[in-house]
């Protein structure tokens, strides 16, 4: 639902709101200022990346699985994204995800 939501689009004046797959040319998108590995997790069958995104207003949590994004997390504020992210990494340990940096 929330994916549909962000489809919407104010078009015009008033609240008249009108449905378009293009990204609107008068908003400026939101550039990443710099991105950092947090952890690489490896399991039996599937390596785990947690990479953390810095933004201008805030900080993203994406976890990747085997090259594909699987989760992406927005915070305000960084301790709070790596918070997440080793809480995340504590849950996958326990199902027997290892650091990749301990298997070599």
């Amino acid at each position: 639902m929330a994916r549909e939501w962000q489809r919407w689009q104010i078009a015009g004046q008033g609240s008249r709101l009108e449905r378009d797959g293009q990204a609107s040319s008068n908003l400026n998108p939101i550039a990443e200022d710099a991105r950092q590995t947090l952890v690489t997790l490896r399991g039996p069958r599937q390596t785990i990346d947690m990479v953390l995104v810095a933004l201008t207003d805030g900080v993203e949590v994406e976890v990747w699985a085997d090259g594909a994004l699987r989760r992406r997390s927005r915070f305000l504020r960084d301790t709070q994204a790596r918070k997440y992210s080793e809480r995340l990494a504590a849950r996958l340990r326990v199902r027997g995800y290892r650091n990749e940096a301990a298997l070599k």
